[in-house]
């Protein structure tokens, strides 16, 4: 059964591993109680230090990334970094 189901069993994991970074979304998956799925206009502001990335919405809600925990920490801080760009009014770029 379990080579039956490999390819949705994986391919579950690596959507609750991913940050997603669409048009219109961002996402970032987790267990359902942490996982963020919020539109543009949503997100408040995304912070980052050295060790960590916390993405906060205007209703509160607040996701927080441990780049220590990442394999991949250069690749996700470079798309956080471009996403804060998003959130930058265009007259204040």
């Amino acid at each position: 059964m379990i080579g039956l189901l490999h390819g949705r069993l994986a391919a579950r994991v690596e959507r609750r591993r991913s940050l997603r970074l669409t048009g219109d979304r961002i996402i970032v998956g987790g267990p359902p109680w942490k996982k963020l799925n919020a539109r543009w206009e949503d997100v408040k502001q995304i912070h980052m230090t050295e060790h960590e990335a916390v993405i906060h919405t205007h209703k509160g809600r607040r996701r927080r990334l441990d780049f220590k925990d990442l394999e991949n920490a250069a690749d996700v801080r470079a798309a956080l970094e471009k996403a804060q760009q998003r959130l930058i009014p265009e007259e204040q770029q």
